[in-house]
């Protein structure tokens, strides 16, 4: 899991690459509660923006996903997570 340091890293990060500005509150809330997998952690992105991650574009969901799965395996977690489709399967 990452610690509150690295979430706040981890938000700047997609701030700047994929403009997600999450409002302060958002931003806490990630902090002190982390999500515990990659995907978890790009769904509560997009709700914290707003955003339906099932119904994102694809291209922009994937990106994020990418990043947060790479920021994750750079701290040496284990991101077996590789699920990169926002669909949900009917």
């Amino acid at each position: 899991m990452l610690s509150p340091m690295e979430v706040q890293s981890l938000l700047n990060k997609l701030c700047i690459d994929a403009g997600f500005y999450l409002r302060p509150q958002a931003q806490e809330k990630l902090r002190t509660d982390p999500p515990t997998d990659p995907t978890a952690i790009t769904n509560a992105v997009f709700l914290a923006e707003g955003l339906n991650p099932e119904l994102a574009e694809r291209g922009l969901h994937r990106g994020v996903h990418e990043a947060v799965v790479n920021f994750w395996r750079l701290r040496g977690l284990e991101a077996g997570d590789t699920v990169q489709n926002n669909r949900r399967s009917t």
